[in-house]
């Protein structure tokens, strides 16, 4: 039984005065420091794509400038639509890193009825981030798999900066559940659907592992939910971020089920925020993750 459907069935978070060489020095490390701080707040680049109809796959790209390189990267939707005769959504099946510079991410449209829905790309972009090697792991689901499957990316060398996932195809029966770091070397994506292979991307580095900041929404019946992370440390922008479900039930319970499917997982200033739409008769959460810097 598809997303839609399931979801039509339902109804459809001291003082001193320094000599002239002291005070040259410390301007000095005041303009570095400045410079430091720049380069470490960066930038946000996006790409959209436009969907007009059942069926249709949006794929969108965006690049950091040429002396920048992406820290993360994230996606954002339409926000669905339903009612009792008809419904649209976005199934977003890729969201990952292209190169140094790229973040790129892809969408299906699902409608009952064609509908224009507008899908986008972030990267978050900075001088000094560092460059990263790719941990890669497929996980093929075989059709008629019943319980959650998650694949598993891990750092051979360095910690986890971001991560990032990609489904062989958007065309499956279930939703995507999580994309997260796990442990401090590796990325976790889960989905509770069968027939699809599940890729896993840790994009890894030299250096501490970036902290973790968490929040949670929660959300029963047909309603849709906006998680925001806690803040960064000092307010610094999210290098990076994902979203995770504690508490969701498979859809294959039947009526039982519960869990959302996201349609947003982008950075908010200094906190990560992630959207989806609730389906189940109890509630379930969603958990916003922001990876700060260490």
């Amino acid at each position: 039984m598809s997303w839609g459907t399931r979801h039509l069935q339902t109804a459809m978070a001291g003082r001193l005065v320094p000599s002239v060489g002291v005070v040259s020095a410390l301007a000095g490390i005041a303009m570095l420091s400045v410079v430091f701080a720049a380069g470490a707040l960066g930038s946000t680049r996006t790409d959209q794509a436009t969907l007009t109809d059942n069926g249709q796959i949006g794929t969108a790209t965006a690049h950091c400038p040429g002396n920048q390189r992406a820290t993360g990267g994230g996606f954002s939707a339409s926000p669905p639509m339903f009612t009792m005769s008809s419904y649209t959504y976005a199934q977003v099946f890729a969201s990952r890193k292209v190169g140094q510079r790229g973040w790129r991410a892809a969408a299906e449209e699902v409608t009952s009825t064609p509908a224009e829905m507008t899908f986008t790309a972030y990267a978050y972009c900075a001088k000094h981030a560092p460059r990263t090697t790719s941990a890669v792991h497929s996980v093929p689901v075989a059709l008629g798999a019943s319980n959650f499957t998650a694949s598993d990316a891990s750092c051979s060398s360095g910690k986890a900066r971001a991560g990032g996932f990609a489904l062989s195809t958007p065309n499956y029966d279930g939703s995507l559940v999580a994309s997260q770091r796990h442990g401090k070397r590796g990325w976790r994506t889960r989905i509770d659907g069968d027939g699809v292979t599940v890729t896993s991307y840790a994009y890894c580095a030299g250096g501490p592992a970036p902290k973790s900041r968490t929040g949670t929404v929660g959300s029963t019946g047909s309603e849709s939910g906006t998680a925001f992370s806690e803040p960064c440390p000092g307010g610094r922008p999210a290098l990076a971020g994902g979203f995770a479900q504690p508490d969701a039930i498979t859809g294959f319970a039947g009526s039982g089920y519960r869990n959302f499917v996201p349609y947003e997982s982008k950075r908010s200033s200094s906190r990560w925020r992630s959207s989806g739409r609730h389906g189940g008769n109890t509630t379930s959460h969603l958990v916003a993750i922001a990876y700060c810097r260490g």
